[in-house]
């Protein structure tokens, strides 16, 4: 892997500052939170507003969802504000609004429910995908050694389905699955983290199109399960529909040991590509 891809956990990436204002911070963030294009990812959008809503409300998120409004070029600095609209005993619901600093142009929306209950009915009732291991699993050339990006701080494994080379021109199945990892070693899989790796879902139209997903994102959608430590987790892709020009899809986020971490959905603009190109 390159160099490069040398971090420890998502909330390396970014360092958020508060102001004088309550609610307010400053965020300023690394090269590895880029996109390819050279814009922010979007799941690390979402991931920093979290990060703030959580900072701000002192309660952990369950579920939170990203309307994106426009793309945000480069490593500028920026305003995050966080709004604490309803204060219960156990449950916060909050609004953050990502601006860039210097212009005041609002990036995204994020609106976010935090706290945690106890109780005795926790469990799901999906099946985790028969897959490889991910060292056994090979590296997705979509994501290989990609410095500069997300590329350089992701390590990327097919799980199921095909490398990106190998889908063009051939139609495949709706499912597919890639193993990822954030960072070295174990660690917790942070809200940050699992919206930074469940944002890669719109790749997973590359197999059912057989060409290359050149989209963007309208929202991104995620239901948090319980906090868990790790190295990998794998993104269980499920595309679902394509209609009207958006396309709609979901991505389950597990564990080594099959904890289901997460939830992701999006709507996606629909453009694909049959040419490899970055």
């Amino acid at each position: 892997m390159p160099e490069t891809w040398s971090v420890a956990s998502f909330d390396e990436c970014y360092e958020l500052r508060p102001t004088e204002r309550d609610g307010r911070f400053r965020c300023t963030f690394s090269r590895q939170l880029l996109a390819p294009p050279g814009h922010l990812q979007g799941g690390a959008g979402l991931g920093l507003a979290i990060a703030a809503m959580e900072r701000a409300s002192g309660r952990p998120i369950a579920w939170a969802t990203a309307q994106y409004l426009r793309f945000l070029m480069g490593r500028v600095e920026l305003e995050i504000s966080v709004t604490l609209e309803v204060e219960g005993h156990q449950t916060t619901q909050a609004r953050a609004v990502i601006r860039e600093a210097s212009s005041g142009d609002e990036i995204l929306m994020v609106l976010g429910v935090l706290g945690r209950r106890t109780t005795a009915l926790d469990g799901h009732w999906l099946q985790m995908p028969d897959v490889p291991r991910p060292l056994d699993c090979p590296v997705y050339d979509v994501f290989a050694d990609r410095p500069g990006h997300v590329g350089g701080v992701l390590d990327v494994r097919r799980a199921s389905g095909r490398q990106g080379l190998e889908v063009l021109g051939e139609p495949g199945a709706a499912d597919s699955a890639m193993w990822v990892r954030f960072a070295r070693g174990n660690h917790e899989h942070t809200p940050g983290e699992l919206t930074f790796v469940g944002d890669l879902l719109p790749v997973g139209f590359n197999e059912p199109y057989g060409s290359l997903y050149a989209g963007s994102s309208i929202d991104n959608t995620l239901r948090f399960g319980p906090r868990s430590r790790g190295e990998w987790v794998l993104l269980d892709c499920r595309m679902e529909q394509t209609a009207n020009g958006f396309g709609y899809g979901r991505g389950h986020l597990w564990s080594e040991r099959g904890e289901l971490l997460g939830t992701a959905s999006q709507t996606m603009v629909m453009r694909m590509k049959d040419a490899w190109s970055w």
